[in-house]
């Protein structure tokens, strides 16, 4: 159950419509947010309200895991695939429950090799 209300949260914020309304993304980090994205860039919550968007994504979750770390802190780690280019990414958030809710509080992503085709190529 936990596991599924994490991966929702993940999910939603890789929906377009999210992604590029600060009014909808904002709520779910928190306001000590920091990232490291796999351009090798940091942005914190604030970077991301001022762009006005988080960009554009295209990619879909797979080896999704959730570890708690302590009461109300969750890692959540899994890979993006961009099924159109075979890149993917490896990612990690931690979310901690506050007030109730679940935000976001680190989030990183390192790129990794082409997926292989059917043949291994």
């Amino acid at each position: 159950m936990l596991c599924d209300e994490i991966l929702k949260l993940e999910s939603r914020l890789l929906e377009d419509e999210i992604r590029k309304d600060p009014s909808l993304f904002g709520p779910i980090l928190d306001d000590r947010f920091f990232e490291f994205g796999k351009s090798g860039r940091s942005f914190t919550k604030a970077d991301c309200m001022e762009a006005g968007s988080l960009g554009e994504i295209k990619v879909e979750i797979e080896q999704f895991r959730v570890t708690e770390l302590a009461a109300d802190v969750v890692l959540a780690t899994y890979r993006t695939v961009d099924r159109s280019s075979g890149d993917y990414a490896n990612r990690s958030s931690i979310w901690k429950r506050t007030g109730g809710r679940w935000r976001m509080m680190f989030h990183q992503g390192t790129v990794g090799a082409q997926l292989s085709d059917e043949n291994g190529q």
